[in-house]
Formats: structure tokens, sequence, C-alpha cells
């Protein structure tokens, strides 16, 4: 391929294994991504994704209630929307070439019914999902080609795991407030993490959040309103499992920390 020639990407293709790369030094996270296609073309696979499905079948017998009652009003059960009209109407784009573009989506949606495991042929640029109240029972549903994917936003989705969080290793952000989740060893595998944000879950032991002291990248954590946050130990043993965390719940750790262990000896 000539030097000025740029890439064009082939959609629906299998997504590569991502390179591995070195932890970010303590004071400064990385913000190196994954080198972008300059061109995307609509494939067929996209062109199959985009088509709508078959219209429901209606309830019978309406062309003779409609004869026999006079005032009678059909009853029509219409057709779901498909993910990419979702993903038209929540981003105000019209051409499938708008929809290749996107960056950033917001969604509420149920999971398994309109097949988010397709989101990555229809958006392959996509750095920010939005799904705050969807109905997601695992992030399987995700797949795992959001390769580009760095903020995943999931508050209030009915979590009770983390599973299948794996599949999207070039997160920085994950918001997951108000779930059920109460084990997090599947974070360990985001070794980009840099915010945290598991307020108003169970979980009410400190022991659980060892697992994120490999990942080397996280900054920033949220626990306020889980059980844990109430031992008034809370701050200091965050500060114990995460030395290299900079942010609890919004605020500077290890000043707090510092301030409460001279407190301690002076007593």
């Amino acid at each position: 391929m000539p030097l000025n020639e740029a890439p064009c990407v082939e959609l629906g293709s299998v997504p590569g294994t991502p390179d591995v790369i070195g932890s970010p030094s303590v004071s400064e996270v990385s913000s190196a991504s994954s080198p972008e296609p300059h061109q995307l073309r609509v494939t067929p696979l996209f062109r199959v994704l985009t088509l709508p499905p078959p219209e429901p079948d209606q309830p019978p017998g309406q062309e003779e209630l409609e004869r026999r009652l006079p005032g009678y009003r059909r009853i029509v059960i219409p057709r779901e929307l498909t993910l990419i009209e979702l993903l038209r109407q929540s981003s105000g784009v019209n051409s499938d070439e708008e929809v290749l573009g996107l960056r950033e989506v917001k969604l509420q949606v149920v999971a398994e019914r309109v097949g988010l495991r397709r989101l990555h042929v229809l958006t392959p640029r996509l750095h920010s999902l939005i799904l705050d109240g969807s109905a997601v029972s695992s992030l399987r549903d995700l797949g795992i080609g959001l390769r580009r994917l760095k903020t995943l936003s999931i508050n209030r989705c009915g979590l009770t795991s983390l599973d299948g969080i794996w599949g999207l290793g070039s997160l920085r952000e994950l918001h997951a407030a108000g779930n059920c989740l109460k084990e997090l060893h599947p974070l360990a595998a985001l070794q980009k993490l840099h915010t945290l944000d598991l307020s108003h879950n169970p979980i009410s032991q400190v022991s659980r959040l060892w697992t994120l002291s490999v990942c080397s990248s996280l900054r920033r954590l949220t626990m306020r309103g889980t059980p844990a946050a109430e031992d008034p130990n809370f701050r200091m043993q965050i500060a114990s499992a995460l030395p290299l965390l900079v942010h609890l719940d919004d605020r500077p750790l290890h000043n707090d920390v510092a301030c409460i262990a001279v407190l301690y000896k002076d007593i």
C-alpha cells in the first residue's frame, strides 16, 4: 500500500487481537488511543443489518369487527425499531455514513431484543456509550468488537455481574452506579481503567476492592452509598489497598488519610 493512501476498513470482519501496551506512570495516565481508520465504507454485512424485520402479525378478525361495529378502531401491533433505527433516532443522523461515524451514543433499550452485539459493525468509531436505565442482563450482550470504546455508562441497568467486561479492554471510564454488583474480579482485565463509579451497589466488604489493585491506571473511584463506605476506617482501608488512587468519592484521598493518621497519632 502506498504511504499516502489511507487504509480502508472492511466492516463485519473479525476484530484482531489488541496489542498489549505498558501501564502508565503514576503521575500520568496515557491518552494514546487505537489508530482510527480514515475511510469507512458500507459493506454487504452492514446492509443486511440495516434491513427492517418483517411486520408483526396482527390480531385476526379486524376487518370483520370493523364491518360489524361502527366506530371500531383497529388494533395495530407496531414493529419494534431496529438497532440502526434507534441509532438514527437517538443521534439525529440519517445516512449510513453518518451512523458509521458516530462517536457518542445514548440508548435506553432491552439489550437482548435489539442485538447490541452488532453495535461495533454499525458504529466502528464509537468512543462513548450511555445505556443508563436500560435492561442489560449481561455485559456479554455488548460483544468483543467495541475496541475503541473509552467510556461506558451502565447506571441502573439491573446488572448483577460484570462478567463480559473483559471484552472492552480499552475502557478508561466505567459508570455502574445503582446496580446489584457484589463481585469485582472481572474488572482486573481493564488495565487502562482510570475512573470507576460503583456507588449505590451492595458491596459490603472492603476486601472485594483489592481486585482493583491490579488496575494500574485507576485514579478515581466512587463508592458512596455502598455498605462498605459506612465503615469509619473505609478511606484508610482504600488508601492501603489502592495506593495509586487519587480521588475517592470526588475528594482527594491521601490528604484525608494523612490528616486522620496525624489525629490518631496525637491521641
